[in-house]
């Protein structure tokens, strides 16, 4: 067999005559290496045999079934949401005490659109069980405050709205404005239509300048319009493809 921390082969799960760890340690110490590489599987894995051996570790239960509600929040697996969830009430069955356990499968039943369901377990237990019941009180108003916050989402009144998108249409058009009132001026100061004594002459700067009006306008105008896409873009930001929120800091 092989050792779970050097990988090195040995006779049985004595001590490994290699790197001198016993199999739970070799267990446990691999399961921290695997966790910090970013081998999250590996990790949880060995977590779970290491603890199949010393089933009384409660630090490492509770490391083991933090990193499984992370893993699920992250990932949005329900096949993760029921293990994580079995491994925090597992914890809590002998643990009722650990808050962070209560506040875990919050946050974990948050993600997973589940409050209600928790709500009614934890109302459930503590009209059974006495002895909970201060616990379950805790868990009860943590429940029904990030209900009231995830059903109260702030919107943008119609008139601020409004008024962003003028003001958002002034700062991306007014150079065309400019361009369109200096147009109008050259017009006026230097009408194309007056006598002169060379026409040749006089066609090609009429033409020179409305050429240029006309690309002086086209370039603010597409301008215009570039800038004003990218500011609604910047107000309505893509949605995020990662994971769902989280009530963890």
């Amino acid at each position: 067999m092989l050792c779970p921390y050097c990988k090195n082969e040995k006779m049985d799960a004595s001590a490994c005559p290699h790197c001198g760890l016993q199999e739970k340690e070799a267990l446990l110490k691999a399961a921290d290496i695997y966790w910090a590489e970013g081998k999250q599987d590996l990790a949880v894995d060995y977590y779970g045999r290491y603890l199949a051996l010393e089933p009384s570790d409660f630090d490492t239960a509770c490391k083991r079934a933090s990193f499984l509600c992370s893993m699920a929040r992250e990932r949005r697996d329900t096949l993760l949401f029921q293990k994580a969830d079995q491994g925090i009430a597992g914890v809590l069955r002998d643990h009722w005490d650990w808050k962070a356990g209560h506040q875990n499968r919050v946050d974990l039943y948050y993600c997973f659109g589940k409050l209600g369901d928790l709500l009614a377990e934890y109302q459930k237990t503590g009209e059974r069980d006495p002895a909970r019941a201060a616990a379950c009180g805790e868990t009860i108003r943590l429940i029904q405050l990030v209900a009231r916050f995830q059903g109260e989402k702030p919107g943008v009144s119609e008139s601020l709205r409004e008024e962003d998108d003028t003001s958002l249409l002034v700062r991306s058009f007014w150079p065309l404005l400019l361009a369109i009132g200096l147009s109008w001026i050259m017009a006026l100061l230097f009408p194309s239509g007056g006598p002169s004594p060379d026409e040749g002459a006089a066609l090609n700067v009429a033409f020179l300048r409305q050429a240029g009006a006309v690309l002086s306008l086209l370039g603010t105008g597409f301008y215009g319009i570039w800038r004003f896409q990218k500011g609604r873009k910047g107000d309505h930001p893509p949605k995020s493809k990662g994971p769902r929120p989280t009530l963890e800091p």
